[in-house]
């Protein structure tokens, strides 16, 4: 995406926390990690973004803004 930052962060809490807190707006996680953690969180979505390379079984996660998804 034009613009965006790319941030690395260590662990799965914390990119899932960072979403939460708005310190970022999406993440790249692997499709069956992303799904548990958004099947605790109701206020985050996987998005239906796709990634140029399909097997990789990554998905996207970010934060739902009313009215947007």
């Amino acid at each position: 995406m034009k613009d965006s930052e790319i941030k690395a962060l260590g662990k799965i809490s914390d990119i899932f926390l960072s979403l939460k807190d708005k310190k970022i707006d999406a993440a790249i996680i692997e499709q069956p990690v992303a799904m548990a953690n958004v099947n605790k969180n109701p206020d985050l979505i996987i998005s239906e973004i796709k990634l140029p390379d399909e097997d990789a079984g990554s998905a996207i996660a970010v934060r739902k803004i009313q009215g947007h998804f």
